[in-house]
């Protein structure tokens, strides 16, 4: 049966003019048949308690039928699994679950609801966080919440199975040290861990807020189970054991197992920035403890957005109807889902309020996921259907913390506004035109040194020519201050960057390994800035004889600004079709420009030009 066929939608109608849910009561019963009612409530009532479900609904195709009020309703064999789980024998619960409390054949309801999921899940006694079931319980040997338990209750590294002591060195010179030998003990611990890490949930869009939202939570997969709170503090215990009692232990644990573990902790600590400043009230000893350790402010919207640009949703719409209930209400009043519009549509309004209200430098039209000449977008607005790879998200909000070291635009303040809702017009000045752009660099760290080293050869090459000279030193200045951007990583600084100085840069041995393709060669400091000023873009010569760093879509004939108020310069393609004195350009991206990044552009009187970016 549908959707349209279920007459306890009708019979339940929304208000909406007012905050009403409908809510499941999942009745008792013990054999295989699942039943339940459905009941209208107001949010606004807080006596009446429900607890949230966030889960991956699978594929639609392949259901499992349930009887609401004696008609049957098809649900996903996930959410089937997890009914059939959490009833009980005796007593009625009480759960809010979009699939089956939302008509999703309804447009109009679907958009209602979905404006107030925010406060859906805010409200909520509790989130079970449903990740499914094994398909063979036999074959998880461990707990697969095991190792968050383990680093919960502040055990240590070597406390893992597969830790031995052992000895390096030889004669009176020996000393003892922790060595790590795979065993089945660790191997199971690891299996079973690797069914929550590698869960679909942890791709998805909507499962975001649903685990930021609530207050409290508890974590599924089959019939093990364990709580949010155990996760981020196994997170927060284990990231303070690195540097001091664990730094041996942890030196020894195989790359190919902590790189996985780092991964998936960096994607908890940012569910965590966002969730425990959210409810200190509600669990004040855990949220002080996590809180304690946030090295930097709770993000904005903006890195909100990007911060989960890695997750995936069916309706492209859903990559930013899933967190509106954790922007501001403030700039996002009355901005309500609309299933009936287009994806283009949401995505520039989202974008223009963005800019609309910006204190942040204009932070929306910085990095990756510009629309890139998409037909349907103005090229100021982002493509946020784009999926990013987890690791070019991290190194994006890297970017972000970087980005108040540069000044381009010193001095000059930022006028713009939007017209027609697709023209954005500012005030900028002229600092340069792209004449040539080599090949772009991908991860320097994942790529392989034949690779790099054929990329950075090319650049050489490129700075040589910019410089007009063969001078291997004065190339190797300045290529070396580019590919950093003039920066280096030091974790002692707020925000952990700082701009590069003389002693920062490599002797000219490491420079002579990094260029032909040994990274290692470099120290960690200059290698991270390295890796986050030149994943994904390429080196660029320009007519005045200046180098950059660029976004790959760049061509030549491209014009470098500087945009008013904003702190570095960016790259605009003609789309003038004689509009008069306004000057029409797309937006490819925002770039480095040596020696243009400290206010040195418009020191010499040349006058700001207003320019439309269509």
């Amino acid at each position: 049966m549908s959707y349209d066929d279920l007459l306890v939608y009708k019979r339940l109608p929304f208000d909406l003019s007012k905050r009403i849910i409908r809510v499941l009561h999942l009745l008792p019963r013990t054999d295989g048949i699942i039943c339940g009612k459905l009941e209208l409530q107001n949010l606004e009532d807080s006596t009446q308690q429900y607890a949230c479900v966030s889960y991956v609904w699978g594929d639609a195709a392949v259901t499992r039928p349930i009887q609401i009020e004696g008609q049957e309703l098809q649900v996903t064999t996930n959410l089937f699994d997890f009914l059939a789980h959490m009833r009980h024998p005796h007593d009625t619960i009480v759960l809010w679950i979009d699939a089956i409390c939302i008509d999703q054949d309804n447009l109009t309801e679907r958009s209602h609801q979905v404006a107030m999921m925010g406060e859906i899940y805010s409200r909520c006694s509790t989130v079970h966080v449903w990740l499914g079931t094994p398909s063979d319980p036999k074959s998880i040997k461990r707990d697969p919440f095991e190792l968050f338990d383990h680093f919960a209750t502040m055990k240590h590294y070597h406390d893992l199975p597969g830790y031995t002591r052992g000895r390096k060195g030889g004669g009176r010179f020996w000393k003892r040290e922790w060595i790590f030998q795979e065993n089945d003990d660790f191997k199971h611990l690891w299996d079973a861990f690797l069914h929550v890490v590698d869960n679909r949930w942890w791709t998805r869009a909507w499962t975001v807020q649903e685990i930021i939202l609530p207050a409290h939570s508890i974590v599924w997969y089959g019939t093990w189970k364990t709580s949010w709170d155990t996760i981020a503090i196994a997170r927060e215990r284990r990231n303070d054991q690195l540097y001091s009692c664990c730094w041996q232990s942890h030196k020894a644990f195989p790359s190919k197992f902590g790189r996985k573990l780092d991964v998936f902790l960096g994607e908890v600590e940012r569910i965590d920035t966002m969730h425990y400043p959210r409810h200190e009230t509600k669990k004040p000893l855990v949220a002080k403890e996590m809180i304690s350790h946030f090295r930097l402010p709770p993000p904005n919207f903006h890195e909100i957005v990007l911060s989960f640009a890695s997750r995936e949703c069916k309706d492209p719409r859903d990559k930013i109807f899933s967190l509106l209930g954790m922007l501001p209400t403030t700039i996002f009043d009355g901005y309500k889902p609309n299933y009936s519009g287009t994806t283009a549509e949401s995505y520039t309004e989202f974008c223009k309020r963005t800019i609309e209200a910006s204190s942040n430098h204009y932070q929306i039209l910085l990095g990756a996921g510009l629309s890139e000449m998409h037909p349907d977008l103005p090229s100021w607005a982002r493509d946020f259907s784009k999926v990013l790879p987890l690791a070019s998200v991290v190194l994006e909000l890297y970017k972000l913390r970087a980005y108040p070291l540069f000044n381009c635009s010193k001095g000059r303040t930022c006028r713009l506004h939007i017209a027609n809702d697709r023209e954005l017009h500012l005030e900028a000045l002229n600092v340069d035109t792209i004449l040539a752009i080599g090949p772009a660099m991908n991860l320097i760290r994942d790529d392989p040194s034949e690779v790099i080293s054929g990329v950075l050869l090319e650049w050489r090459r490129f700075c040589g020519e910019a410089l007009g000279t063969e001078d291997k030193a004065l190339i190797r200045k300045a290529l070396s201050q580019v590919v950093c951007a003039t920066l280096i990583l030091d974790p002692s600084v707020e925000h952990g960057w700082r701009r590069c100085t003389k002693g920062d840069v490599p002797s000219a041995f490491a420079w002579q390994k990094f260029i032909d393709g040994n990274v290692a060669a470099l120290d960690d400091a200059y290698l991270g800035a390295v890796e986050l000023a030149t994943a994904g873009r390429s080196m660029f010569i320009t007519r005045a004889g200046n180098i950059g760093l660029c976004s790959p879509g760049a061509q030549p004939g491209d014009a470098i600004w500087s945009l008013s108020g904003l702190r570095v310069p960016f790259v605009l393609r003609n789309a003038d079709h004689g509009r008069g004195p306004e000057k029409a350009y797309y937006l490819i991206g925002d770039c480095f420009l040596l020696d243009a990044m400290d206010g040195e552009v418009g020191q010499e009187g040349e006058k700001e030009e207003s320019v439309v970016l269509v």
